[in-house]
């Protein structure tokens, strides 16, 4: 079995028709929508896109690097690399979400949804501040966050991570109570991770499996995140974390109050201890093996 992940980005799923042209069966686990899309975060100009738009929508609003001969060339690969997915014996989907999208486009390629995986962790204490980890760019939210952070002086925000607007937002939001931490280790994000109150992902694109969420998740720290994409699947709202709608400062601002209510506090650590079991590394491993035996 060839299982493959982002060929598109770093090889060519033109290996795919070699692979298969052996006789060796083909899965490819999905981490994105550019196997539906030449913009493969469904994400232009603040606002999601559909993945019913036409070729012609996507190359006259220059999609792509904001460029019209980008776009074109993009459309152009694009539409002859879907011969090449449709030769896949499987794919795998992190979330029920982008299954249901996938299986639209390619209805003879069965989906498997099987959510990411993360390493249980020793639970840590309560932290004294709501930290993001991430990258710094439009489509993750993380405006709405400081726009929140503004009207709650009294909390702390600690931000890791770098990207486009990194500095940008920095200038125009210099606020006392939230720290820039610019790029950090894996080990950094953990540790940092473990001091939180909660982690918070604004996102305003449709995510697919975040694993920010699993992480936080997997050390008993409850999540604040946007209902986008496959977020809900994994953020139990009131249960395992509180849910919001993607862009709505006043929402978030609730949330990240209701967090530091003691009592539900409490509720939600629980929630999220009993929730990490689900994507369990050694439930994973049986998991995929099963289904490679399957396949053969």
């Amino acid at each position: 079995v060839v299982h493959l992940h982002n060929v598109y980005h770093q090889l060519s799923p033109v290996i795919i028709k070699y692979f298969k042209d052996a006789g060796i069966p083909v899965v490819m686990t999905l981490h994105d929508f550019y196997v539906v899309s030449p913009n493969y975060s469904l994400y232009h100009q603040g606002q999601s896109v559909s993945v019913k738009q036409s070729i012609r929508q996507l190359i006259l609003e220059k999609q792509i690097k904001n460029s019209f001969w980008i776009s074109v060339v993009a459309a152009i690969i694009h539409k002859r690399d879907r011969q090449f997915y449709k030769m896949c014996d499987r794919f795998i989907s992190p979330s029920g979400y982008l299954a249901g999208i996938v299986s639209d486009s390619y209805p003879h390629v069965p989906v498997e949804i099987m959510p990411n995986f993360i390493r249980q962790e020793e639970v840590s204490a309560d932290g004294d501040y709501i930290f993001y980890g991430g990258r710094i760019s439009p489509e993750k939210g993380v405006n709405i966050l400081l726009q929140a952070a503004a009207v709650l002086p009294q909390y702390k925000f600690k931000i890791a991570g770098d990207g486009p607007l990194f500095d940008q937002w920095r200038q125009e939001y210099q606020l006392s109570n939230v720290e820039w931490l610019g790029r950090q280790t894996p080990s950094a994000v953990q540790d940092l991770l473990r001091h939180c109150r909660a982690a918070v992902l604004p996102s305003l694109w449709a995510e697919n499996c975040p694993l920010i969420l699993l992480e936080s998740l997997a050390i008993g720290k409850p999540v604040l995140a946007s209902d986008m994409g496959g977020i809900s699947e994994i953020v139990d709202d009131n249960g395992n974390g509180l849910l919001f709608t993607a862009g709505d400062v006043n929402e978030l601002v609730l949330a990240i109050e209701d967090i530091y209510d003691n009592s539900i506090y409490s509720h939600l650590r629980k929630g999220a201890i009993s929730s990490a079991s689900k994507y369990d590394a050694e439930t994973y491993g049986e998991k995929i093996i099963s289904f490679y035996e399957q396949i053969i």
